[in-house]
């Protein structure tokens, strides 16, 4: 039936053969990795998503958004992980071998995000999340805290 996936999405219906349709679809379908009815490109996404849930975190996986990069320029982009904690809202990127090589593009993009209001973007380590999940979502979480009294 027509609608059916987004309704038992909006009415959390934990199957695992539903997938978001707006979230993980810059990822190869044959390379994608599902938990609770998400969608991950790699290990370490997986890995962080779990240790966001474990710390009962607000997040969004691989979520699309359009950005302004310059004056009417604006693209679809994926973020690799959208984070609400305290009121404040943070961008975190897994950075690894897929991004070898696009630094300069990665800072680019960044930048433009926190032109549209997203000022704390934290680039970590996919090597750093996948030996100490748990660590990195604790150190994340308490430089949100810092920035919400600080900002």
């Amino acid at each position: 039936m027509p609608g059916e996936r987004t309704v038992k999405l909006l009415l959390g219906v934990d199957d695992e053969s539903i997938a978001a349709p707006n979230q993980g679809s810059f990822v190869r379908e044959e390379r994608l990795l599902r938990w609770q009815s998400l969608s991950f490109g790699t290990q370490s996404e997986l890995t962080f998503a779990q240790a966001l849930d474990r710390a009962g975190v607000f997040f969004m996986p691989l979520s699309a958004c359009r950005v302004t990069f310059a004056p009417g320029v604006r693209k679809t982009s994926e973020l690799d992980f959208l984070i609400v904690h305290r009121g404040v809202t943070a961008v975190v990127e897994l950075d690894g071998a897929p991004h070898n090589g696009r630094a300069a593009d990665d800072h680019r993009r960044d930048r433009a995000i926190k032109r549209s209001g997203i000022w704390l973007v934290e680039r970590v380590s996919s090597a750093e999340v996948l030996s100490n999940p748990d660590g990195v979502v604790r150190d994340l979480l308490r430089m949100m805290i810092y920035f919400r009294k600080t900002a």
